[in-house]
Formats: C-alpha cells, sequence, structure tokens
C-alpha cells in the first residue's frame, strides 16, 4: 500500500510536467526505489540498502535529499519491525548517520534547509514507530499464546480429572458389585452341592441368591446411570463397604452354608 502511494505520487507529479528541476534520470531513481519497496517484507535490510544506495545516486546526480526520504522512511520502518530493539534503534543511528555524511558531501553548496536538517529525526521517528509497532504485536502475541496454553492446560487437567473419576468409579462399582456377586455364586453353589447329595438344602436359600442378585443389579443400574447422565459426584456420598460390615458379610455366607471364621 505504502509503495503504491508513493509510486502514484511519481505518476502524479510526472503527468503535471512540474518536475521541480528534476529530469528524467531523477524520476527513474526515484521510481526505482519505491518499487525496491515492494521486497521490504522479504528482505528488509538489504531493501534498506537499496534505497539508501539509490538516494546517494540521486543526490550525486543534483536531486535532494527530499524526494528519496519518503523510501528511506518506510525502509526504516520495516527494518525496525522485523528486527528487535536493538536492531531498530542500530539501523536508525547507521541511516541517519549516512544520510547527514551524503548530505555534506553532495549538498554543502545548497542554503541550509530546516527540513533537510530534520531527515535525520524523521529516520529516527519511524525506526521508533517501527519498534512500537514490533512491540504491541509481541505482546499481543503473547497474550494469544498464554490464553491457548490456559486453555490446553484447563483441557488437560478436566481429561486427568475425567480419568481418574472413570478408574474410581469401576474400582467402586468392583467393590459394590463384587460382595454380592461372589454370595450369590457361593450360594447357587451350596444349593447345587446339596442337590447332588439328596440332601435337603436350606429355607430361604433361593430367596437369598434372589435377594443378592436384586441388590447386586441396583448397585449396578445406579452406578451406570450415574455414569450415563453425568452424575458421578453424587456416588460419592455413597458409604463404601468397610469393616463395620464384616459382620454382615459372614452371616451372609453362614447362612449360605458355608463354614467362615473370623481372625
Amino acid at each position: 500500500m505504502i509503495t503504491a502511494v508513493l509510486g502514484l505520487l511519481t505518476l502524479l507529479v510526472i503527468d503535471r510536467g512540474d518536475l521541480g528541476g528534476l529530469n528524467a534520470g531523477h524520476v527513474l531513481l526515484i521510481v526505482a526505489g519505491s518499487c525496491a519497496l515492494l521486497m521490504r517484507r522479504r528482505a528488509p535490510v538489504p531493501t534498506l540498502a537499496v534505497v539508501l544506495v539509490l538516494s546517494v545516486v540521486n543526490q550525486a546526480a543534483g536531486s535532494p535529499l527530499d524526494v528519496m526520504l519518503p523510501a528511506i522512511e518506510v525502509a526504516v520502518y520495516t527494518v525496525a519491525l522485523r528486527t528487535g530493539r536493538r536492531g531498530a534503534w542500530a539501523t536508525a543511528a547507521l541511516t541517519a548517520a549516512w544520510v547527514a555524511v551524503t548530505v555534506l558531501a553532495f549538498q554543502s553548496e545548497l542554503p541550509v534547509n530546516p527540513q533537510r536538517l530534520g531527515a535525520a529525526a524523521w529516520i529516527v521517528a519511524a525506526a521508533a514507530v517501527g519498534d512500537a509497532v514490533r512491540s504491541r504485536r509481541a505482546v499481543v502475541a503473547a497474550l494469544r499464546e498464554r490464553a491457548e496454553r490456559a486453555e490446553r492446560t484447563r483441557a488437560e487437567e478436566a481429561a486427568r480429572q475425567v480419568a481418574e473419576e472413570r478408574v474410581r468409579i469401576s474400582r467402586d462399582l468392583h467393590d459394590i458389585v463384587a460382595h454380592q456377586l461372589t454370595l450369590i455364586h457361593a450360594q447357587a453353589g451350596v444349593g447345587v452341592h446339596l442337590e447332588n447329595a439328596g440332601v435337603p438344602r436350606p429355607d430361604g436359600l433361593l430367596e437369598q441368591i434372589r435377594d443378592g442378585a436384586k441388590v447386586a443389579l441396583q448397585e449396578l443400574r445406579t452406578t451406570v446411570g450415574a455414569l450415563s447422565h453425568g452424575t458421578e459426584a453424587g456416588l460419592a456420598h455413597q458409604p463404601m463397604p468397610g469393616l463395620s460390615l464384616l459382620d454382615d458379610l459372614t452371616r451372609s455366607f453362614k447362612l449360605a452354608g458355608l463354614q467362615v471364621d473370623v481372625r
């Protein structure tokens, strides 16, 4: 965009025929400097070097620095934007010194012009603007990266918590259902053994198997339902089997006809 504006201004001056003492060679050098800016994003430092060389050639041909100053400022701005702070200010200092030397070398016979003397200030200003824009972009990029990293951390933490909760629930499910299934298996085994031996089975054995299966199914249904509806937290409030239920456990096995000793 900046290159197009500089080229358009050059074409307007040529079209009006008001060259201000510039000949065709000067105009070609100005156009060449504007065209060199097309490469400033890919090669900012070489572009600045080309523009500075063209400005020296233009001044040596009798053209004032003013006509090349906008291209120099754009090139300095781009270098400051693409490099670090030290590079930006080093570029500004070297370019300002270069411009001052070339002005003294080729335009010492011209009258003192405040605008020409302020060329160095404009170059420093271009570097300052480029450095400020670069710093702002760096801050925005850092904030965006921090936000993305925080989002990834939250997602990883949520996934870890879900995995831990699934392990806990599977362990709890095993502890809850395993007792009832073991008891059912023992009771059924006793019933089969007694039937094969021709011994009448104890009263209520089938009812105990039915009740145990009912409890196991109820516990399984409750746990699976909590997992399906995302209410795992409710399972944490249910008491887990502990030593306080040891007497009930041994009693249930004794009712099944098994010899159980607790030590």
